[in-house]
């Protein structure tokens, strides 16, 4: 098992997907309310896809300087081309895709190569952009699923919420990323914040924020992407004040959560 994940126990249980999460007993509202099993995907799928990934050429990244220390940043055998090769995520890659869109699979790829390139453009350890990357594969986890099956995974706790069940898929991810044995407290804190937002100490965070914003795929925030090649906090403070100013040009309500991250970093 790679740092930060332990052994679960899944049985099937029927839904949408075909492997839909079950919360067992009750609990607060929040990412940790009720025990939530999941099935594990047919092996025939997790097996072509391992075929596939590790079949996948690998090309030796040039290596990176870290910017903030001066030295030299170990290098990563496994790029950011094909983040699913990586032996610490390739088993969650598939329980993902089960769970979306193909579109929405296709994002989530995108946002965990532009994480790790993020992660290694800032000197993050080698355990850190890994981190940051099994992250990004599963905070969309999910973004597809009813607003019964999400606020079933994480009730509501305010009106915005119950307006806009989209706005817990974050939260509900979590709830499915624990379920799978994830336990690293930043790597989860990164999957619930990438909709509201992360502290400043919470850098594996920042990147996956900062990545979902600003993927190729989105087709805009081009300059936040540059921005974050080259200063991590500064490129984060720019994606949160921007979203902040949007909704607010909008005429849209702005989440607590959100104004409280933003008062923070950007006053």
């Amino acid at each position: 098992m790679p740092p930060g994940v332990t052994g679960t126990t899944a049985r099937r249980v029927p839904g949408r997907h075909g492997q839909l999460p079950e919360v067992v007993g009750s609990g607060t509202a929040g990412w940790g309310a009720g025990v939530v099993e999941w099935a594990v995907p047919p092996p025939g799928r997790r097996e072509a896809r391992t075929q596939t990934r590790a079949g996948a050429a690998v090309v030796s990244p040039s290596l990176p300087t870290d910017s903030n220390r001066g030295t030299m940043v170990e290098p990563d055998p496994l790029p950011e081309q094909d983040p699913c090769a990586r032996p610490e995520i390739a088993a969650f890659c598939p329980r993902v895709e089960e769970m979306v869109s193909s579109e929405r699979y296709e994002h989530i790829q995108r946002v965990a190569r532009l994480a790790v390139a993020i992660a290694r453009a800032n000197g993050f350890p080698k355990a850190d952009a890994e981190a940051a990357c099994l992250a990004a594969i599963l905070h969309d986890a999910a973004r597809d699923l009813s607003a019964e099956e999400l606020f079933r995974l994480a009730p509501p706790e305010n009106a915005l919420e119950e307006r806009q069940p989209l706005s817990v898929h974050g939260r509900a991810a979590r709830v499915i990323a624990a379920s799978w044995g994830v336990d690293d407290a930043r790597v989860l804190e990164a999957i619930e914040g990438h909709v509201f937002g992360v502290g400043l100490d919470n850098r594996i965070g920042m990147a996956v924020y900062i990545a979902d914003v600003c993927e190729p795929g989105r087709g805009v925030n081009d300059d936040i992407r540059e921005l974050a090649m080259r200063d991590l906090t500064r490129a984060y403070e720019k994606a949160v004040g921007s979203k902040v100013q949007y909704l607010r040009s909008k005429g849209k309500s702005v989440h607590p959560a959100t104004l409280k991250v933003y008062e923070q970093i950007c006053h």
